[in-house]
């Protein structure tokens, strides 16, 4: 579930991202996991990802 993103960084292959229902466009950006997800930031829509998840 979720929206595959791309991301220039090769340590984020794989990270998906979900609108927080209710809050407008806050994103949950996370990696699935074997036993659930791993939660890596909850950001809003309007930042510049790239330039969040460059690092």
């Amino acid at each position: 579930m979720g929206a595959l993103r791309n991301f220039p960084n090769p340590r984020l292959q794989g990270v998906r991202s979900w609108p927080v229902s209710g809050f407008g466009n806050y994103l949950i950006f996370y990696l699935p996991a074997q036993d659930g997800i791993d939660v890596l930031r909850v950001l809003h829509g309007a930042r510049d990802l790239n330039q969040v998840f460059r690092h």
